[in-house]
């Protein structure tokens, strides 16, 4: 029997980003079609002095619960929204905040045409900043855990750290797919001791943390005293912490090798209609100037010929005459 994404359990899927408001922008109002007033925006925050550790992030607040009562949320962040100072608008006096939500799919088409596997921070409740956070704290499936290699593809060599790939889930119960988890070294012998492996199911804790460990590098060309580049920084998603994993006997808490899979189909069948919905969309804007100009050409073609006839017609006519 095919097991559906909507019969697996609500896992946990909480993300919190503390710091900087960068960006504040799409703010709009509105009534939905069972007359609830909303509001919905979007933006990015600095979560640190660094603003390589930038997170996008995205909002619809709702003015009633789902028992039809008033939203005390709704009025906190409406007027959250219009006090806000971004720092585009000022980095001085940017507003400091601290956000708490969940993790969706954000998958996209490029204008290149390559699909875009991403995620994106839907947020509920905007607090007081207290210390800057990029957390997010998950539950979910183990597909893969590895050893990490870097270097030279014909000399790869091991950092000392592991990489894992985790299915989760977010609120719509849509698969993500998290490709890539940093273990650092000091966490790695507590992944056996802990039960995480492949097809395990576990709750863990992950940051975003920003990496320049990477060496300047001095340039190879030119003469004389060279100047040393800065090392490259990036975010990774690094574990930090744990709960022991569930024992695989626990089927109301593990996630089995039969819902993973299902999981990932859904993932695959949602992507590619996305694709084709794309491509749908995009593949007649780019035959329409093609279409046109056949059509001209056709209607040309047409016209010649019309007076072509007409031309025989009147010759024919002039022969008889004659």
């Amino acid at each position: 029997m095919a097991i559906n994404t909507d019969q697996i359990r609500n896992l946990t899927n909480q993300v919190v980003y503390s710091g900087y408001l960068a960006t504040l922008e799409n703010v709009k109002t509105g009534t939905d079609k069972n007359g609830c007033d909303y509001l919905s925006f979007r933006g990015t925050i600095q979560c640190g002095e660094d603003s390589v550790l930038t997170r996008p992030f995205k909002a619809y607040i709702k003015a009633q619960k789902k028992d039809g009562t008033d939203s005390e949320n709704y009025a906190k962040v409406t007027k959250w929204v219009k006090e806000a100072v971004p720092m585009t608008k000022d980095k001085e006096n940017a507003t400091m905040v601290r956000m708490v939500g969940s993790l969706s799919a954000n998958d996209y088409v490029a204008s290149d045409g390559s699909l875009r596997e991403t995620n994106i921070a839907t947020m509920q409740f905007f607090n007081d900043f207290d210390e800057f956070a990029c957390d997010l704290d998950i539950e979910g499936y183990i597909k893969s855990v590895t050893d990490e290699e870097r270097g030279p593809d014909d000399d790869k060599k091991p950092t000392g750290r592991m990489r894992m790939r985790l299915i989760g889930m977010d609120f719509y119960h849509n698969a993500l797919d998290f490709k890539s988890i940093v273990i650092p070294k000091d966490l790695v012998d507590a992944l056996e001791d802990n039960g995480y492996e492949q097809g395990r199911t576990a709750k863990m804790f992950l940051t975003w943390m920003v990496n320049s460990n990477e060496e300047p590098k001095p340039k190879k060309k030119g003469f004389g005293q060279q100047r040393v580049t800065e090392g490259r920084s990036f975010v990774e998603l690094v574990l930090t912490g744990g709960d022991t994993a569930y024992d695989e006997d626990d089927d109301k808490m593990c996630i089995s090798n039969q819902m993973a899979k299902a999981m990932m189909t859904e993932r695959s069948n949602r992507l590619r209609k996305l694709v084709i919905r794309v491509v749908l969309l995009v593949v007649p804007l780019v035959l329409l100037p093609v279409l046109v100009v056949v059509s001209v050409a056709r209607v040309l073609l047409l016209r010649r010929w019309l007076l072509s006839l007409m031309m025989m017609k009147i010759f024919r006519s002039k022969l008889k005459l004659e």
